[in-house]
């Protein structure tokens, strides 16, 4: 993330407002959005919310499945619109009851155009139904790590993955790892997992590297600051992104 590599590992990257339910929803809200986006976003399609992969909680981590089907799927019954880029397709914009998703794809441009997009889409919402207050900002970068070979150890990769010690085998078939890391006294919480993918057709190993960065004290929070939290969150994540890996790693990217 803080290199511009010329083959980013991003598969997806999000940015989700959810803001605070004071009664500010207007079902009329979501066309209104839309116009101010059409130009760049004019494929309008109105369907259930996406199911949005959460981490779960370190308490209660849910390790039924491999991978991302580990996460946790959260839905909202209420019918959203999203507004897709024509050109590529390579993005949308969600509008749903107190909530607004940016979401961008491969091919990822750069951090200095993904924030011009999501400021775009907040200030679109924020003229419609000004809301006060959120719930939870995120800004989320999924990362599909392909090794370029059958699996071997995560340490000639990562300096992020599940240690397992000289008297446990070795023969990894699945693995997933997860901490969550306080970041600016608390205010907020980087959710950070480590886990296998299914095999390509390939056979080369696989790995998912997720990275939440989420406001955990929105008590603390005025939405005319969001422009420099998203700044101190993108920062605050490409460290622990370029932390987790080894020169072995980058050298994929490059």
């Amino acid at each position: 993330m803080r290199q511009q590599y010329p083959n980013p590992p991003i598969r997806e990257a999000v940015c989700e407002f959810r803001y605070q339910e004071d009664g500010h929803w207007d079902w009329a809200a979501p066309g209104l959005v839309y116009s101010a986006l059409s130009n760049e976003f004019p494929q309008r399609l109105a369907d259930e919310i996406p199911p949005t992969p959460v981490a779960p909680s370190v308490e209660s981590p849910n390790l039924s499945s491999p991978g991302l089907q580990q996460l946790e799927m959260r839905f909202v019954p209420q019918r959203p619109l999203r507004f897709w880029r024509e050109s590529d397709e390579s993005g949308f914009i969600a509008v749903a009851p107190y909530r607004l998703g940016i979401h961008h794809f491969r091919p990822y441009p750069s951090w200095e155009r993904f924030s011009e997009i999501i400021g775009k889409g907040a200030r679109a919402y924020r003229d419609v139904l000004s809301p006060t207050k959120v719930q939870r900002i995120g800004l989320r970068y999924i990362n599909d790590i392909n090794l370029g070979r059958r699996f071997v150890g995560l340490e000639e990769f990562f300096d992020f993955y599940p240690f397992v010690g000289q008297n446990i085998p070795q023969t990894l078939s699945r693995f997933h790892c997860l901490v969550q890391i306080d970041f600016e006294d608390g205010r907020d919480s980087l959710t950070l997992q480590i886990a296998n993918a299914p095999q390509p057709e390939e056979g080369n190993a696989q790995v998912i590297l997720d990275l939440d960065y989420f406001l955990a004290r929105p008590d603390t929070f005025e939405l005319t600051e969001t422009t420099k939290w998203l700044e101190t969150a993108h920062a605050n994540l490409e460290n622990v992104f370029e932390g987790c890996l080894k020169d072995s790693a980058r050298a994929l990217f490059r």
